[in-house]
């Protein structure tokens, strides 16, 4: 019985691993960027001299240049908190 547990428990924390690893650290940089592009024609009234970016792989560049690498996983925080707890809740009710 004390084995079934200890399975479960590791089961739920491979799960939570690989759904966290694929949101957050493989589609947050995706998802940023699908943000940026979706509003870079508000860019021009606060920065009217500003080049916008053409297309995804220009701002890839231009975010990785201006801000670094690490500002690709920009506000991932509280999205990784969301997704854990809503993991959790899922696994607690369908397994």
């Amino acid at each position: 019985m004390r084995d079934e547990k200890v399975l479960e428990n590791w089961k739920f924390l491979h799960e939570l691993t690989a759904v966290v690893f694929a949101r957050a650290v493989i589609m947050g940089p995706l998802e940023r960027m699908k943000v940026v592009m979706q509003t870079r024609h508000m860019t021009k009234y606060a920065n009217p001299r500003s080049d916008l970016p053409k297309n995804f792989f220009d701002l890839g560049g231009k975010i990785s240049v201006n801000q670094g690498m690490i500002s690709f996983w920009r506000g991932t925080t509280p999205f990784v908190v969301m997704l854990a707890a809503a993991q959790a809740f899922r696994f607690y009710c369908y397994e």
